[in-house]
């Protein structure tokens, strides 16, 4: 073979591009009624983005909305999968690319990206979770829309054995969990697995924040790059977040003192956020001066770094935001808020042959007056129809007890007038307080300012890997 043949074929194999895979899942918890997702948007960005670069692709998509299908069919053409996101399609999606990994058709050094963006919950309190469940498959209705009780559920736990196999075989692996309460998925993340989330774990996820990171990506740009510049560009009181060593020290210390001045109330979300903003209220109700936790923490990040901020609207903003707080919590202590967070369970023993599990649902006292309890109702009895063994009998503990609630919630109305009326009462009180959002949006800002100030600043220490910086698209 002549010299220069030899030496193209060398250069050629040395200067390849690794091969790019991405895992893409969502839209689930949306209602059977609507042609459409408010997760549209990301995943036909999403379309257009591999439509212009070279990744091998699978995407389960939520089913039975004909415009997120023709997204579908019309922008993933070239994906080697496209189903409905449902349980088994999300498990066997799971196990295809654990196989892939083991018989090395991803190889070491390779891209794999898993993007995520549906309807999230809350971390529930169970120990042993790790990160947090999402909606899958489409829903009759809510219960509660911080757990997504009237939505089928997938928990992101399940990526733990694929986050450790790539880790284990030298594949650079990312995270980018889009959806609300996205901040317990950095659970995941280590010193070779990138984890991006476009929330804290407390808050919802109402922003662009997605579509903006996809027409970000680049290639040559690293996720670290993306996150920051999307960071930037908005304004939503949500706290996303990244994994790496300077945005864990940032979440660390700014997040716990600043996540309550974080909530708002506005008109197209007054359901779901309602109940955080009642919560805030009760823990912005301390004196927030100079000294206090908030303030304190980032004073010592700036003395540690030597940076010089100026947080003075910052700290002015959240002196505002805790005079409508407390406000507030003045009212509601009057209505008798604080017996508004007594907790009332309903639970049954579920055994069929050798299975067992205790069907429980818990509700305070607020919950239990407010929540419409036909929607759950409907959509456990239609699970328990279309199901079967153990799985039918849980369905059908769970219309059981959903009736019990039901019928407690009408003995307390008729008990107590009063306790009937405080839920109208306290949403003509937070009606009142629309002008949460645009204090919530300003110190979002200003908190973005001082975050990428001290990114910048701890940037500069090597701490060793950075996996989000070492991700390049």
């Amino acid at each position: 073979m002549p010299f220069s043949i030899l030496l193209f074929l060398l250069s050629s194999v040395a200067f390849a591009e690794p091969v790019r895979h991405m895992m893409m899942i969502g839209g689930g918890g949306e209602s059977t009624s609507l042609n459409t997702t408010i997760f549209d948007l990301a995943f036909y960005e999403m379309g257009n983005y591999l439509s212009n670069n070279k990744w091998s692709s699978d995407v389960l998509f939520n089913g039975g909305h004909s415009n997120s299908e023709n997204i579908l069919d019309t922008k993933f053409s070239t994906s080697h999968r496209r189903a409905p996101f449902t349980s088994k399609n999300y498990a066997d999606l799971i196990a295809s690319y654990i196989a892939k990994i083991n018989t090395g058709e991803i190889m070491p050094g390779e891209q794999l990206l898993i993007y995520i963006d549906s309807h999230g919950a809350e971390k529930s309190g169970n120990g042993g979770d790790l990160t947090h469940n999402i909606s899958i498959g489409s829903a009759v209705g809510t219960l509660d829309l911080n757990k997504l009780s009237g939505s089928d559920l997938v928990s992101l736990d399940s990526l733990k054995q694929l986050q450790a196999l790539a880790e284990a075989k030298g594949i650079k692996l990312a995270i980018l969990d889009m959806s609300c309460h996205s901040g317990n998925t950095l659970a995941l993340a280590d010193a070779k697995t990138c984890v991006i989330s476009s929330t804290g774990p407390n808050h919802y996820g109402y922003s662009n924040f997605s579509s903006y990171f996809i027409r970000n990506m680049a290639p040559g740009k690293s996720l670290e790059d993306v996150f920051l510049k999307t960071r930037n560009q908005i304004a939503e009181p949500a706290f996303p977040m990244i994994s790496s060593y300077a945005g864990n020290t940032i979440f660390n210390s700014l997040y716990p003192a600043l996540t309550p001045f974080l909530f708002y109330h506005g008109d197209n979300h007054a359901d779901k956020l309602t109940p955080f903003l009642l919560k805030s209220a009760e823990t912005c109700h301390l004196t927030i001066t100079s000294d206090s936790q908030l303030f304190t923490q980032i004073q010592l990040l700036e003395d540690q770094l030597g940076t010089l901020v100026d947080t003075s609207a910052l700290k002015t903003l959240i002196e505002e935001y805790k005079v409508s707080q407390e406000n507030a919590l003045r009212a509601l202590n009057a209505m008798g808020a604080s017996e508004r967070t007594q907790k009332t369970t309903f639970s049954k023993m579920v055994v069929l042959g050798s299975k067992r599990e205790n069907v429980h649902l818990d509700y305070s006292l607020a919950e239990l007056m407010s929540i419409n309890f036909d929607n759950p109702i409907t959509y456990f009895t239609r699970q328990a129809q279309s199901s079967k063994g153990f799985d039918a009998a849980v369905y059908s503990a769970q219309v059981e007890l959903s009736t019990q609630a039901k019928a407690k919630q009408a003995e307390l109305r008729l008990q107590n007038p009063d306790l009937a009326d405080y839920e109208n009462k306290s949403h003509k009180l937070i009606a009142q307080m629309n002008d949460t959002y645009d204090i919530a949006s300003q110190i979002a800002v200003e908190e973005n300012k001082l975050y990428q100030q001290l990114y910048g600043d701890l940037s500069k220490q090597d701490r060793g890997p950075n996996a989000c910086k070492d991700f390049v698209l």
